[in-house]
């Protein structure tokens, strides 16, 4: 594109050249007629002149009347100016004309002044050339045709680019943004780097400071050993030394003690500056619509299903196995390696049961931390992708517990309070990453630590919740950190637990009441889901909820 335009102040140039070349062309064709004229005149002039003179012998007027047809008067030309260089051209065809260069001059072109002698063609001779230089130039002229093609292509392609220029502001803001996490990977990698150092000087500022206490602890022994002796001329002498010898060590010590102090003030400075800066919680609005179709699907993975206190056959739907035990049964855990764990009603028990073929062997028994009779156990999750040991569970209704199994030695399973809410306000929880928890209660919704157990948020609403927490399509606790549920009326609330800035709205879902989310593994596209739900004639159906 920039070679085009460059070609254009060529051009630009080349046609300035042209116009003048054409205005000196015009200006030497009235100068040639001005001169034909003049010929004319001096003609006529010497006829006149040859028949006043009488006198002269008749040979004499012969010659001169033949000088006279010789120089017969020319008439003055009627055609138009093309034809007058087309007809020049072909009476000097023979002449060896230099192919004239086209350049730019500074100062315009200088027009010789015509003179009066009839016998020099030199006007011709000029006009011709400037006839070959307008030809060049009728070159030039043809090639700036196409040229303008061109710029106009270019000028229609630097529009284009104009508009394109639109997205500027939005190509700076994702230049800004990637800036931003490219400084913000620093900050992470700073911090990564600093945490060491601070904590080796932490460790050699104690041990530094240990030695110089155990240094000065030792003088003072070798002093107090020293006044236990008898007293004598040389005790005293050694008991004057040692003195000397701790207050020299005193001196050359405190100075490195007040280079530790001064080191730890400056640390300590700079890490209350930092604690004490006051982070701004930055706000967006961005808006997305999840959308719920209806679909036909066979949906199946286990052999065996437990409903109640009874094992069945899911092929079959016949029943497989009764679990003979006086405790009531409110959930169960199956793992890949047979193992089942059972929750029950009383004292916050759970117990291990093993699959041996054809039924399940009940293992031991493990009372849970909760040792009321009316401490029920219920809602058993497992998290393999974050826990290898964790199970997860609720106790008496409200509180999220977490139970650290030993499935070699059951009775080693120890547990502890998670979350403690209001008794019967629990409706689910849901682990969503290695260090989150939310528990979805009657009228908020709760975000846990689950390493310190401390509530990070606290989400409040009405009415109250009818569903279980469903993590939408696409689900990140960082990027996409959005949860949906259902309110009285079948009424879809959906929380930002981050307040990154979402706000969406569900379409596809009216009269819909919703009953459980299917967490499927293949041919699940990243932003979709699959729950299922009852419609307004009360059947079951599978909804497949896509993310726009």
């Amino acid at each position: 594109m920039f070679s085009v335009a460059g070609d254009f102040n060529g051009i630009d140039s080349k046609l300035d050249l042209w116009s003048k070349m054409t205005e000196d062309l015009e200006h030497n064709y009235l100068q040639y007629n001005n001169q034909l004229r003049q010929q004319q005149f001096q003609q006529q002039q010497e006829y006149n002149q040859i028949q006043i003179k009488n006198e002269e012998t008749v040979s004499q007027t012969f010659d001169q009347s033949n000088k006279l047809n010789e120089l017969k008067p020319i008439s003055t030309p009627s055609f138009t100016l093309p034809q007058a260089l087309k007809l020049n051209q072909k009476k000097i065809a023979a002449a060896k004309i230099k192919e004239p260069k086209i350049k730019k001059e500074d100062k315009e072109p200088k027009i010789a002044q015509p003179k009066a002698q009839p016998q020099q063609k030199q006007p011709i001779l000029n006009i011709t050339n400037q006839m070959q230089q307008l030809q060049a130039l009728t070159q030039v002229k043809n090639k700036f045709s196409n040229a303008s093609v061109i710029k106009q292509d270019f000028t229609l392609s630097s529009g284009a680019m104009q508009i394109d220029s639109k997205l500027q502001p939005k190509l700076s803001l994702l230049e800004a943004a990637s800036k931003i996490i490219q400084d913000n990977n620093v900050l992470a990698a700073t911090l990564e780097k600093i945490q060491p150092k601070i904590k080796t000087f932490i460790k050699d500022t104690e041990r530094a400071t240990q030695n110089i206490v155990n240094g000065l602890e030792q003088k003072i022994q070798r002093l107090a050993k020293s006044q236990q002796k008898q007293e004598d001329f040389y005790t005293k002498i050694d008991q004057a030394r040692l003195q000397l010898e701790i207050q020299e060590y005193q001196q050359q010590q405190i100075a490195n003690i007040e280079n530790l102090k001064q080191q730890i003030s400056y640390i300590q400075l700079n890490l209350d500056n930092i604690n004490n800066f006051k982070t701004q919680k930055i706000k967006i609005n961005i808006e997305f619509v999840l959308s719920a179709l209806e679909v036909q699907s066979n949906i199946g993975k286990y052999d065996r299903l437990i409903f109640n206190d009874m094992v069945y056959n899911i092929q079959t739907n016949e029943a497989m196995q009764k679990f003979d035990y006086k405790e009531t049964i409110n959930g169960a855990m199956g793992f890949e390696n047979n193992d089942l764990i059972l929750a029950h009603d009383n004292y916050g028990k759970i117990s291990h049961w093993k699959w041996t073929g054809s039924q399940y062997e009940f293992q031991r028994l493990n009372i849970s931390m909760n040792s009321r009779k009316e401490a029920s156990v219920s809602q058993l999750k497992y998290y393999p992708e974050y826990f290898n040991d964790l199970l997860f569970a609720v106790c008496k209704g409200a509180s999220v517990i977490k139970i650290k199994l030993d499935l070699q030695d059951f009775k080693k399973s120890k547990s502890s309070a998670l979350y403690s809410g209001k008794a019967d306000q629990m409706i689910e929880y849901k682990v969503i990453s290695p260090n989150i928890m939310i528990a979805l209660y009657s009228q908020n919704l709760v975000q846990v630590d689950i390493e310190s157990t401390k509530t990070l948020q606290t989400y409040n609403f009405a009415p109250s919740v009818t569903s279980s927490i469903f993590l939408l399509p696409n689900f990140d606790l960082n990027q996409f950190p959005m949860v949906m549920f259902q309110s009285g009326t079948q009424k879809m609330n959906i929380v930002d637990l981050n307040n990154v800035g979402y706000k969406g709205n569900v379409v596809g879902l009216e009269n819909v009441k919703l009953l459980q989310k299917l967490d499927l593994v293949e041919n699940v596209q990243g932003n979709e889901g699959y729950v299922i739900g009852n419609d307004e004639n009360n059947e079951t159906k599978i909804y497949k909820l896509i993310l726009n």
